[in-house]
């Protein structure tokens, strides 16, 4: 800023055109911001105050500028680490919120197994009761042919060695009445061969013919 108030007041000074010091000095406490206005004004009112040239005021000011250039970096230090700590906070935030919905979805998933594994042991334990419900009712009907002889009727007698025959089965219907066995057979008389003449009538005007 002062490099640009000197260079101007040369160029003033190539036209010929002459300024005093106070008028260089208003002119430098315009263009300065209003943190510098507020320290010219407090060294203006010193009572030691004395009047100086640019160079003078600005090499008094050097200290105070890379002061305020300091306060100034820190200023945007400390903006740029509040922005960068925000930014971090949300990123940790979306971190925590996603670890969150992992474990919810973890717990989903064991339960989810749990049951899977559940009807899994279910449908297993069903398939054994079945084959056993199969192998008893076999063995039932197994049990059932043997009462009723069914085994024997079909089974395939051996060969015989000796003369013995077995006895086969008498089939006959021992437990009814003699008289349903016997035959039925009726008596009929004997017809004689004498023919009996047969007396025929027939019109009035035909004589009768005995034979």
């Amino acid at each position: 800023m002062v490099q640009r108030l000197q260079k101007l007041v040369s160029q003033l000074e190539l036209l010929r055109e002459k300024l005093s010091q106070e008028d260089v000095n208003q002119k430098l406490l315009r263009s300065l911001s209003p943190k510098w206005n507020t320290y010219a004004v407090v060294w203006r009112n010193k009572v030691d105050l004395d009047t100086m040239s640019i160079d003078d005021l600005y090499n008094n000011l050097k200290p105070w500028c890379h002061m305020m250039v300091l306060v100034d970096m820190t200023g945007v230090i400390r903006q740029r680490n509040d922005l960068i700590m925000h930014s971090w906070l949300s990123h940790l935030q979306v971190l925590t919120q996603r670890e969150i919905a992992i474990r919810e979805l973890r717990k989903k998933l064991e339960i989810v197994q749990k049951e899977k594994d559940g009807i899994q042991l279910n449908v297993d334990r069903f398939k054994n009761a079945s084959k056993s419900l199969n192998k008893l009712i076999e063995c039932q009907i197994d049990n059932c042919k043997k009462g009723l002889g069914y085994e024997s009727y079909n089974a395939v007698l051996p060969p015989h060695t000796g003369k013995f025959m077995h006895s086969t089965p008498d089939l006959s219907f021992t437990g009814l009445d003699d008289f349903v066995n016997e035959p039925a057979v009726k008596n009929y008389k004997a017809k004689s061969s004498k023919k009996v003449s047969k007396v025929v009538r027939k019109n009035d005007d035909v004589p009768i013919i005995e034979e």
